[in-house]
């Protein structure tokens, strides 16, 4: 039994849907004590007709799953564990920015939660604890198609929250928001922050037009802006996304990303 007297009430419908501030992400949600993958029950969903916006959460996870097929260590009553269902009216070979705007909205909800996050490309978000930066979250997309076009992108998401132990072979490089910020969070709220941030990073999406395509990959080429210098070695071919004016975040098309906090 868990010892979090949140675990079994934070993450309810009656609890977050009383807290959003969205009109379409996260309108239709579901909360699942356990499942195997949320991910897996929102292909589902999306399978059985499931509209775009369609939330999934689960207190915990059996079977979670990160990027090249790693597993995510899902315990009860700790941290965050999300699916987000979009029905985006492109070309499958469009969709890779989705995980580079996902994460840039958990790092900014992450910035708002007081620690300052590194967004490390394609889907990892680190923050400093005990003198380095540590995983934190990771972000994983699928998608189903109909020939080119795209059916339907589920968007997961697993943040650390408030968990404080990790597996032997975790331990060094993984952390959660309570180590780094010395408190327990609400998941609640980083949960609606979440989905704000995100509408927002779509709505900007769709609305610009300044777009790149590298390699067959859509890259934005306008999204925030460098704001910090503390980039890892620049590998050739990588390069910021953007250099706007206000302190945002930046991305390369290799394995190094920083994200400093984020100000709107």
């Amino acid at each position: 039994m868990s010892t979090n007297p949140l675990a079994e009430s934070d993450l309810t419908p009656r609890v977050v849907l009383q807290r959003l501030r969205t009109r379409r992400l996260g309108r239709a949600y579901e909360f699942l004590p356990a499942c195997a993958s949320t991910n897996d029950v929102a292909r589902a969903r999306a399978a059985a007709g499931a509209a775009e916006g369609f939330v999934i959460v689960a207190d915990s996870q059996s079977a979670g799953r990160g990027r090249l097929g790693r597993s995510w260590h899902s315990p009860p009553g700790q941290n965050l564990y999300l699916s987000l269902l979009l029905r985006p009216a492109l070309l499958a070979r469009q969709v890779a920015p989705l995980t580079l705007l996902a994460g840039a909205a958990l790092a900014r909800t992450l910035a708002a939660a007081g620690v300052t996050p590194r967004l490390r490309w394609p889907n990892d978000l680190l923050v400093p604890e005990a003198g380095e930066f540590r995983k934190a979250a990771g972000i994983l997309t699928e998608m189903a198609t109909s020939g080119e076009e795209v059916r339907h992108v589920v968007v997961g998401i697993g943040l650390n929250v408030n968990g404080q132990e990790f597996f032997p072979d975790l331990a060094q490089g993984a952390t959660s928001l309570r180590l780094a910020l010395g408190h327990a969070c609400d998941r609640a709220k980083l949960l609606v922050d979440f989905l704000a941030a995100s509408l927002s990073m779509t709505i900007s999406w769709s609305a610009d037009p300044r777009w790149a395509c590298r390699n067959g990959v859509a890259m934005p080429i306008s999204v925030g802006c460098v704001a910090s210098t503390r980039m890892g070695p620049r590998s050739k071919g990588s390069r910021p996304i953007s250099t706007t004016a206000a302190p945002s975040w930046c991305a390369t098309t290799r394995d190094v990303c920083i994200a400093s906090p984020l100000a709107r």
